[in-house]
């Protein structure tokens, strides 16, 4: 299967980082968040352990972490499988991505500075170019870019780090809302809003675009969880 095989990699990519459960947990997290393996797929002790050529004890470990991070869940006919994500944990991100965004947007538009705005422009530009292709795949990696650059011009690292682990969460969703209907050209136009504001040092006009922009992102990836239910 490509899935094993893609697991045995990144397990050699993680090898010698800590200790060999950390090097399982953080090959079976990468292949999750990167979708590589799909959800429902069966997280067995021994399989795994015979896959790494390792015992099943730092595997059982690096499985507890994995489900207490929400990543693998209980099957009642597989056992351990990769988890979903839930209409409910994509209402949860959403919340916090709001909260965190308009944070961000507020302190940078305090703090930033003329490299800090000729980056955010520059991305964006980007961002519209992926769009005038169709280029949701790109335009969903940009647009991390595009927020942890606002982010870093918010100059607060407790925040970047926040922001980093949503951008983690955002990674397990199925299908970028880039690829609906006239929403990659509305972000672009969001994303212009953010940076005018930021740039004019209006710290509520910041916030409430960030946050107004995070608000119709999740509009439109409640409307494509419909779709696919």
């Amino acid at each position: 299967m490509s899935e094993d095989a893609d697991l045995k990699r990144l397990f050699t990519r993680y090898a010698g980082n800590g200790s060999t459960a950390d090097a399982i947990h953080d090959a079976v997290a990468e292949g999750i968040l990167s979708r590589v393996l799909p959800p429902g797929w069966r997280l067995g002790e021994e399989k795994l352990a015979s896959l790494f050529s390792v015992s099943r004890t730092p595997v059982r470990e690096a499985l507890m972490r994995l489900e207490s991070e929400s990543l693998a869940a209980r099957n009642r006919r597989s056992g351990l499988v990769v988890a979903d994500v839930t209409a409910e944990q994509i209402l949860e991100i959403y919340v916090i991505r709001e909260a965190l965004d308009g944070i961000a947007a507020r302190q940078a538009a305090h703090f930033h500075s003329p490299v800090d705005i000729a980056a955010l422009e520059r991305l964006n530009d980007s961002l519209a170019a992926a769009a005038a292709e169709g280029a949701w795949e790109r335009m969903a990696a940009l647009n991390v870019e595009f927020h942890t650059a606002l982010a870093r011009a918010s100059r607060n690292e407790m925040l970047q780090r926040f922001i980093d682990q949503v951008h983690q969460a955002v990674r397990r969703f199925r299908r970028t809302t880039f690829s609906s209907a006239g929403r990659a050209d509305e972000a672009v136009k969001e994303h212009i809003a953010i940076i005018e504001a930021v740039k004019n040092q209006d710290e509520a006009a910041a916030e409430e675009a960030a946050r107004s922009h995070m608000k119709n992102a999740l509009a439109v990836r409640m409307a494509m969880e419909l779709e696919r239910d």
